[in-house]
């Protein structure tokens, strides 16, 4: 085996694959199954390895199921406590080398990848039609690239987000939960979009802590400008929204299951802003009376953080005719549009729900974010990039006809 040659559905295989490698190869990949507790077998001198049948690296691949991902990250976690050298006798697979076990994982993230990637084509393939440009260019960035796994996409509205190809094909999929990279993403476009004044703040899931917000959470906070703070927060899988009213000291919750408020992330929530001793009393008074933020009720455990992300656009952008079509809360129509802008496929700009906010409050759109900031940066050190050779010539010519003078 060469280091040209990496074990097949491997990381190093992955890193190289298209879409098409991918979802070719699933029927061969092996199957994900549930499996007792793993044996670990010491080895010693008394041991002969060429008497026991073991499994090793290469021939991962080619078994018919290895261990699920529960049951692989519980072996990873032994063997990680364990010392000396071993075995790992796993029931119904057999008995491994423990590079065959990391390979084992490696494979069975292989496989949940091609196996996400499939739903997400077979969802595109539905929704493919000459009106809608934005899924035929999507379904082109998932079908025609190679090493699709490491495809990142960089929203046009905040420059330096890039997100994920899984956390991209985890928002095309109505039965996932949107992960935290996803929900970071709309809090920053409603940064952008709502956030300018000051007056209303996004915070991040508490999973994604981001320094630079934070301290500008609470300057903004500490000198009375902001009025409003939005999060998400987080329940065993489940997404609601929450909504602190920082004049008045009132706090609203709510979700798509309709659940009791999680007070913990409530007290997190308002640690992270440093109150004074006399707001945190104010904060513990206001849990005692929470109010109901509108999200609609749906049990569709995928809904939940879209439902939460409309609740609290909602809430702040007043301006946009929410009741005219009911496709505007549909889950469905959120989660392309968040699709769109989260791919770069849209600007904030052509977003026609900010459009309608910032024809109300211009000063929200001519206000320079420090995102807008950092794109100027960006393209200023882009421009020197690819200036640089023909400008580092000129020098180097001025340079010479210097000496040559001399």
């Amino acid at each position: 085996m060469t280091s040209s040659s990496p074990i097949l559905f491997s990381n190093k295989w992955l890193m190289k694959a298209s879409a098409e490698d991918l979802i070719t190869n699933l029927g061969k990949m092996p199957k994900l199954v549930s499996t007792a507790k793993a044996e670990f077998l010491s080895l010693n001198k008394t041991h002969r390895l060429s008497s026991i049948i073991v499994v090793s690296e290469e021939q991962v691949p080619s078994l018919p199921e290895i261990p699920s991902a529960r049951n692989l990250q519980r072996i990873l976690f032994d063997m990680n406590c364990k010392e000396g050298a071993y075995l790992v006798n796993i029931p119904n697979i057999g008995i491994v080398e423990p590079g065959a076990v990391r390979v084992m994982n490696q494979i069975r993230l292989t496989r949940e990848f091609a196996e996400s990637l499939l739903k997400s084509e077979i969802w595109l393939s539905l929704r493919r039609n000459g009106e809608d440009k934005f899924y035929e260019w999507l379904w082109r960035c998932f079908t025609t690239e190679r090493n699709i796994y490491l495809k990142v996409f960089t929203p046009a509205f905040c420059p330096e987000l890039d997100f994920r190809i899984d956390s991209i094909l985890n928002l095309c999929r109505e039965d996932e939960c949107l992960d935290v990279e996803v929900l970071s993403g709309i809090m920053a476009f409603f940064r952008r979009c709502y956030g300018q004044e000051r007056r209303n703040l996004f915070l991040d899931p508490l999973y994604i802590y981001d320094e630079a917000t934070m301290n500008s959470a609470k300057k903004h906070i500490k000198n009375g400008q902001a009025k409003m703070l939005f999060a998400f927060v987080h329940m065993n899988d489940h997404w609601g929204a929450v909504r602190l009213d920082l004049a008045k000291h009132e706090i609203s919750f709510g979700d798509s299951f309709w659940e009791p408020c999680p007070l913990d992330q409530i007290d997190a929530i308002v640690e992270e802003i440093r109150p004074s001793r006399g707001d945190k009393a104010k904060w513990n008074h206001a849990k005692k009376n929470i109010s109901r933020l509108n999200v609609p009720e749906n049990r569709d455990p995928g809904s939940c953080g879209i439902l939460a992300a409309i609740a609290i656009e909602r809430a702040v952008n007043e301006h946009f005719k929410w009741d005219d079509n009911t496709t505007y809360i549909s889950v469905a129509y959120q989660r392309r549009r968040f699709l769109s802008l989260l791919t770069r496929h849209t600007p904030a700009e052509e977003d026609e729900f900010a459009t309608a906010y910032w024809e109300e409050v211009p000063e929200a759109r001519h206000y320079e974010t420090e995102e807008e900031h950092m794109a100027k940066y960006l393209a200023s050190m882009y421009k020197e990039y690819v200036l640089g050779e023909e400008s580092n010539s000129r020098v180097n010519d001025a340079a010479k006809a210097d000496l040559e003078e001399e």
